[in-house]
């Protein structure tokens, strides 16, 4: 029975942290458009992002990788896809998501977006690749690989200027239940809410050599059937070439952030670390987002300083 149990438990973790945790990524503040469907294709530029992220270092460790792209058409409309694949020990999500955008000047420097995005979600329980305490085990269905189609969908609100933003978005609205196995208990992907909004402030006259800016960065999130958590951090960047950054939930997690941008491209790299976790677990999270932009000149040669000036890409 306990044996049993154990291997329940550990099924039910996966789906927990698989398809009710908040948005993982600490690189909201580089792209928006990860937690907010507003933000896609805020230029005619189409942008390329790809992202890896590891969580703790154990045998279960969560794994997360994303692609995404955007790129806003004619007249202000815009349209995105991201692509998740989202792993934790035999359970994984794999997602697919389609994005429009509509942008609206409200003036020489302000704008309001609107963003909706279409979502469906593979989620998936293969048991076959893991150390079976019981076979006989109920949850493990005989060793048979289970999985579950789910639709939903995302929403959002933004508004931006050159030098900040503020958000708020939505994802899991139709809150679609789905069950896996033959005696399946029925499982839900709960709703989740974000404000999220970044200000960047130069610390230099126009007339210097090197611009030293610094970009305050803040997220609320909150799970429905969890508590409220709330991001804090500062970015500092020299020339918008180099960035630096930290930030903080301030009851658990640290996290540093370094970046690099020339031409078209940018490399991040967070990492953080959970005073919170437990040894068998691991303290850290490593997380790499790499970025390719490809220019709307017809000649598709990029010129440095071609990238608009926009708060809703670093």
């Amino acid at each position: 029975m306990k044996k049993m149990l154990s291997l329940l438990s550990l099924f039910l973790i996966c789906e927990l942290v698989s398809s009710q945790q908040l948005p993982r990524t600490q690189l909201f503040v580089v792209n928006p458009y990860f937690v907010n469907p507003a933000a896609a294709g805020p230029t005619r530029d189409i942008d390329l992002f790809v992202n890896y992220r590891k969580q703790w270092a154990s045998q279960i460790a969560p794994q997360t990788f994303t692609f995404v792209g955007s790129k806003m058409f004619v007249k202000g409309l815009a349209g995105g896809v991201q692509f998740t694949k989202d792993q934790t020990g035999a359970y994984s999500t794999t997602g697919i998501e389609f994005t429009g955008a509509y942008h609206v000047n409200m003036n020489r420097n302000q704008a309001i977006s609107f963003g909706l995005s279409l979502v469906g979600k593979q989620h998936v329980f293969d048991p076959s690749g893991i150390q079976v305490i019981d076979p006989n085990d109920q949850v493990l269905n005989g060793g048979v690989k289970q999985s579950s189609f789910v639709p939903n969908a995302s929403a959002g609100i933004l508004l931006s200027s050159k030098t900040y933003y503020v958000g708020i978005s939505a994802s899991q609205l139709f809150e679609t239940p789905f069950e896996l196995g033959q005696n399946p208990t029925q499982q839900k992907e709960f709703g989740h809410f974000s404000i999220h909004s970044a200000w960047t402030i130069s610390t230099g006259s126009k007339n210097s050599i090197n611009n030293f800016h610094l970009t305050p960065n803040a997220q609320l999130r909150w799970a429905r059937n969890g508590r409220l958590q709330g991001v804090y951090g500062v970015m500092a960047d020299l020339d918008n070439q180099v960035y630096f950054g930290i930030s903080s939930d301030i009851q658990s997690v640290f996290t540093s952030l370094i970046g690099l941008k020339w031409d078209q491209y940018r490399v991040w790299y967070a990492y953080d670390f959970n005073i919170k976790a437990s040894n068998t677990l691991g303290s850290g999270s490593h997380e790499i987002c790499f970025s390719y932009l490809i220019p709307r000149g017809r000649s598709g040669q990029f010129r440095s300083g071609q990238i608009k000036k926009s708060s809703l890409r670093l």
